[in-house]
């Protein structure tokens, strides 16, 4: 099963755009296997900031129609150091939301 990588804007972040841009995530793309994932977001292969977005979630997520996710890890982009670190947990604002990838 393949391991997607979608990075997702905050709410707060939403709140501060012009109105009429409706920009709330981006899924860059999968990996067979957790080690290829992992390794794009400790390197944030392309770029997966791109100065938007706030939050990077990773789910392995199964074959078929309406698939169900079976795990998801989170990370947040930290100004400071220039790249993303680990937070385990969805954040509290998106607590319930799953299959970020393909919605």
């Amino acid at each position: 099963m393949p391991w997607f990588l979608t990075s997702v804007m905050s709410m707060k972040t939403i709140e501060s755009l012009p109105p009429n841009r409706n920009i709330i995530k981006r899924t860059f793309g999968f990996y067979n296997a957790y080690h290829g994932a992992y390794k794009a977001i400790q390197d944030n292969i392309g770029n997966m900031r791109e100065c938007l977005y706030d939050y990077l979630v990773l789910e392995y997520i199964e074959e078929g129609i309406h698939p169900a996710v079976h795990m998801t890890d989170w990370w947040q982009w930290s100004n400071s150091h220039n790249d993303w670190y680990f937070i385990g947990n969805s954040p509290e604002e998106f607590k319930g939301i799953t299959n970020w990838a393909l919605g």
